[in-house]
């Protein structure tokens, strides 16, 4: 077997490697955990954040396997007090991020009747938002 030198400027010590190892691919990155995926998905929701979002539904959550909806669906809080069982649509509402509700609600079609730990649907977080929104600006 035969070694090829790789240099990589004058300056760096030379390296020795094998043609395998040249055309090999690098390593996949590992896949970051689900609290991980969960900070940015609820942040880019929370944020209002749409392009950010989709990306962050398609790419990660879903990994292009077509079904965004299913993916976005099964992430859920889970062990945090009050916001165990809180959805993406949850987060949403109650942040009032309404490029992303549309999205959720019109484009990937997510049931609007998922319930937290406590059982409030969407419908009522959002009256709750829109009834403290309404209190606040008057």
């Amino acid at each position: 077997m035969t070694n090829s030198t790789v240099s990589a400027s004058p300056h760096s010590p030379s390296l020795t490697l094998a043609p395998a190892q040249i055309l090999s691919p690098p390593p996949p990155a590992a896949e970051p955990d689900r609290e991980t995926v969960l900070n940015y998905v609820f942040q880019a929701t929370s944020d209002d954040e749409l392009s950010i979002f989709k990306e962050l539904v398609t790419i990660i959550l879903d990994n292009g396997r077509g079904r965004p909806k299913e993916a976005i669906e099964e992430l859920r809080v889970e062990d945090v007090g009050q916001l165990e069982g809180f959805s993406a649509l949850h987060i949403a509402a109650s942040k009032g991020s309404l490029g992303v509700c549309r999205y959720l609600v019109e484009e990937l079609l997510v049931d609007v009747d998922l319930v937290d730990k406590e059982g409030p649907s969407i419908f009522r977080t959002l009256i709750y938002w829109f009834r403290t929104l309404r209190t606040h600006s008057v």
